[in-house]
């Protein structure tokens, strides 16, 4: 799989799950519903203002003002700022509206519910204590049926309070429809909003609700402290005065400070006639407002709709599991509330310590427990979960998951799941040896030739010898050589990160090829050459999760390498083949891996490093404000446009139309770009026109995106009425209506990836293919990609330093090993139709590494990410057999 397509969020801005704007750490948080965590953009707020109000003189102009930040809110729910204000929580707004509404003097009737939320049954209990009358509509079957409100309304009814989404089990009111009963008898409604407000679609207009609030802590990504209150305008006309705060002020004159004007009293002063005239008291929490002041933003780009969406496939996944492991579910099946509770007797009792240990964060109480995932969460995080779970019958307390021990440092805890590097298992096959596996014979141009074809894993363990996760080797090894030491062996693994060795098996290394399904004799393997290893990381191919949360260990970048790294030295000892000379390709996100461990490689006989398509630099690839993106797209957006007839070829080749754009976007492009603002707009004019005749989109289009096109508007704008591949930018499809899977990143919906609508593969032929070549015996699938793991990566660096995770780029780990290695070589491989990993920016990474020119090979190759398609295979397994024999 492509580097940057399947980044998620590091790769495109705002897409979902989005892991890169949070930081979680090893836990795994699913209680967005009690608190929200604080996002990495909302801290850079908080820390703006925290340096200006320390009077730092490099601390950034605050940008936010109040009226902005209501405003803001306002738009979000669909109300007019005026009906806006600002309170300190949900439950100080909810007072508010019973005090303006002369409640409980006025003795009138109020109606509320048992999944109201449950800070406020007392107060109601309260009304009811001081003489108001107050009606309790029961819950029947989870949910609180419209009739009951009905049967309940009386003529002196004042007030319908309710949770428009319940805390308890997320049940959520058809708030319109409750209005309407209401408005019919003379009686307001007020929604408590917390639990909708940023993950549930709100309108305060259609639905004709007349009060609601909602603290910000939760959905709104905000913190304790500072929330919103809404009144529309029909009913601030009901309400009594009763705040009487100086913010509320619309005019402010006074008559005894110096030089003031006479006056009949102290003070003439008028109250703003809107919202804030009626609720605000004093100053509020300003660090929590310049949180929202972003937070706001965030949500209104992601859209309510796209987080609900996003939070529904996890809840649906939630609500079909949990009853197969014997929980019952309390929240309606129709809810889209992000919520999921379970009703269990003695929860606290039986989960806390079982939860706590697997570094899992839920709501957990007496008798139930609630899950609330949120925009950062993944199917994986739903998964571990389920499995920590386990069934709802009495369970001893598994041991501590490493992966998840909040009290270990997180560099420390990574380095401990993998020393000793573990044992390996026998390896499971019939009708041979286990050590010798299942020998063929294989017909060449060359002539024929005898290999054995071999499956095993290896048993990935902590510090403490717990097993953890497995990680798996497929070896064919040639016959009859007559010494084995001295031939080369060949290590290779695709990326993901989530992808198996499948494709550099199937389409290029391995003795057999598969296309559809069908297997036939491989012509152009490498085994003539040396002996072949692929090898699939954890969670891909058939490898197992031991101990639950066990393989989201190794979903780290440091954890991945040494997993991989701990394969090769293994199987090195295994076969005793420690001096023969090994080279190790590594394809996409491969390449970052290979990259990321060759330092520790230096001990080896390592005869050289072969990198397809990788990715190398995620610094190069990510983040807003960054123009290298642009410029090393461009010659590939150009070479698309060519292979489409988009532009005018003139004869050339796709080499000669690359390399044209290549020296436009490193020069006149590059120059353009750094100006920014400055560029004149005769400049950007004459950019525009220039890029719309390398890349096919009209001079309008490109300056509409101020000379920066992003790849995915690129791919589907530059066809009509099709989508262009980005693996593969020569495919096309017809352009959906809709995402695939809502929720899910466009790089995924690519239709040269061929996901569909699922986020995982599962390669039956595959799976059947090596029972019989290998003897492999077994009952799981083999799981050829899965974007499951990819959405749960973790890219953070070991340490928390600035250094460590501003530029995240494989390349000095490269360079290390290439100077500690002067006989080592480096190749480079690529195509000229790949934008998930573009060449140039490729090239850009290994040219700027610091590694001698003279010791790298750069190929490019007439084709797409996977480079070796049928019109490009025997080419591409001549340039490995030379690179490696020579």
């Amino acid at each position: 799989m492509a580097g940057r397509a399947e980044e998620g969020s590091t790769s495109a801005a705002l897409s979902l799950p989005d892991r890169a704007s949070f930081l979680t750490g090893k836990l795994c948080y699913l209680d967005s519903g009690s608190q929200h965590p604080l996002s990495k953009g909302g801290r850079q707020a908080v820390d703006g203002y925290l340096a200006h109000r320390m009077l730092d003189p490099d601390a950034p102009a605050t940008q936010f003002d109040e009226d902005k930040v209501r405003a803001k809110f306002a738009r979000l729910i669909n109300a007019d700022p005026d009906e806006v204000a600002f309170v300190t929580s949900t439950t100080a707004g909810e007072q508010m509206v019973l005090r303006g509404l002369n409640l409980p003097a006025s003795r009138a009737h109020i109606i509320s519910d048992e999944l109201h939320f449950f800070g406020s049954l007392p107060l109601y209990e309260e009304m009811a204590r001081q003489g108001a009358s107050v009606s309790w509509i029961k819950a029947v079957d989870g949910r609180i049926r419209l009739d009951d409100i009905r049967r309940a309304l009386r003529k002196d009814t004042r007030l319908i309070a309710l949770s428009l989404v319940s805390t308890i089990n997320g049940f959520e009111h058809d708030l319109k429809a409750v209005c309407d009963l209401a408005h019919a008898n003379g009686t307001l409604v007020y929604a408590d909003i917390v639990h909708a407000a940023g993950c549930v679609p709100v309108d305060v207009k259609a639905s004709g609700v007349d009060f609601a609030a909602c603290a910000s802590y939760k959905w709104l990504m905000g913190e304790f402290g500072l929330g919103f209150i809404y009144a529309s305008k029909a009913a601030q006309a009901q309400l009594k005065r009763t705040e009487y705060g100086y913010y509320g002020m619309s005019a402010f004159d006074s008559h005894i400070y110096p030089f003031d004007k006479p006056g009949a009293r102290v003070v003439d002063y008028a109250y703003a006639d809107n919202a804030t005239g009626h609720f605000a008291h004093g100053t509020m929490a300003h660090p929590v407002m310049a949180q929202l002041d972003y937070s706001l933003d965030y949500i209104d780009k992601l859209g309510v709709a796209r987080i609900q969406a996003h939070a529904r496939t996890l809840t649906a996944q939630l609500k079909e599991e949990l009853p197969r492991l014997g929980y019952t579910v309390i929240t309606p099946p129709e809810s889209g509330a992000p919520i999921v509770t379970c009703a269990l007797q003695d929860a606290r009792t039986k989960l806390a310590a079982r939860l706590k240990a697997a570094g899992i964060r839920i709501t957990v109480s007496q008798n139930r427990f609630r899950v609330t995932p949120s925009v950062f969460n993944t199917h994986a995080d739903i998964e571990y979960l389920l499995s920590t779970l386990g069934r709802a019958a009495a369970r001893p307390n598994p041991p501590r998951s490493p992966d998840h021990m909040p009290s270990f440092p997180r560099a420390l805890r990574t380095t401990a799941l993998l020393l000793a590097l573990a044992t390996c298992y026998p390896p499971l096959h019939a009708g041979e040896a286990p050590a010798e596996g299942v020998r063929h014979t294989l017909q060449l141009p060359g002539g024929a030739i005898s290999y054995r074809a071999i499956w095993s894993e290896l048993v990935l363990k902590d510090s403490a010898g717990a097993e953890q996760a497995t990680i798996s080797t497929i070896s064919y090894l040639r016959e009859g050589v007559t010494a084995p030491e001295q031939r080369p062996v060949i290590f290779a693994f695709n990326g993901g990160p989530g992808a198996s060795s499948s494709m550099l098996h199937t389409g290029l290394l391995g003795p057999q090829l598969s296309a559809k399904g069908v297997f036939r004799d491989n012509p152009d393997t490498l085994l003539d050459a040396a002996d072949v290893v692929l090898i699939d990381p954890v969670g891909t191919g058939f490898n197992r999760e031991i101990k639950p949360g066990g393989a989201k260990s190794f979903w780290t970048v440091e954890a991945d390498a040494k997993a991989a790294e701990a394969a090769i030295r293994d199987w090195l000892n295994v076969h005793q083949r420690t001096a023969s000379p090994i080279y190790i390709i590594g394809e996409s996100y491969g390449g970052y891996r290979l990259a990321t461990m060759s330092s520790s490689l230096k001990d080896l006989n390592v005869g050289g490093l072969i990198m397809i398509s990788p990715l190398l630099d995620i610094s190069a690839t990510a983040g807003l404000g960054n123009d290298l993106p642009f410029i090393f797209e461009l010659p590939t957006m150009a070479a698309t446009a060519f292979a489409h007839g988009k532009i005018k070829t003139k004869g050339r080749t796709v080499h000669q139309v690359f390399e044209e754009a290549r020296a436009f976007a490193q020069s006149d492009y590059a120059s353009a770009l750094q100006q920014g603002s400055e560029l004149s707009a005769t400049e950007r004019d004459r950019i525009a026109r220039r890029m719309a005749a390398l890349i096919g989109l009209t001079p309008e289009v490109v300056a509409g995106f101020n000379l920066r096109v992003p790849s995915q508007e690129f791919l589907e704008q530059l066809v009509p009425g099709k989508i262009v591949g980005r693996i593969d930018t020569r495919v096309t499809a017809p352009k959906p209506e809709k995402a695939l899977v809502e929720g899910r990143s466009k790089a995924a919906d690519d239709p040269a990836l061929g996901m569909g609508k699922s986020n995982v593969i599962k390669n039956a032929p595959l799976r059947d293919y090596l029972k019989q070549a290998t003897g492999w015996q077994g009952d799981q699938d083999y799981i050829g990609l899965t974007l499951e793991l990819n959405f749960a990566w973790d890219w953070r660096a070991p340490t928390a330093k600035y250094e460590d995770n501003a530029a995240r780029q494989a390349t000095p780990s490269l360079a290390e090993f290439m100077k500690a290695k002067p006989q080592a070589k480096l190749m480079l491989i690529n195509g000229y139709y790949d934008l998930a990993t573009p060449v140039l920016e490729q090239r850009y990474s290994l040219l700027h590494s610091g590694i001698e020119r003279s010791r790298m090979e750069l190929v490019t190759f007439d084709s797409a990410h996977a480079v070796y398609d049928d019109a490009n295979r025997a080419t591409a397994a001549a340039t490995l057999r030379r690179f490696i024999t020579r």
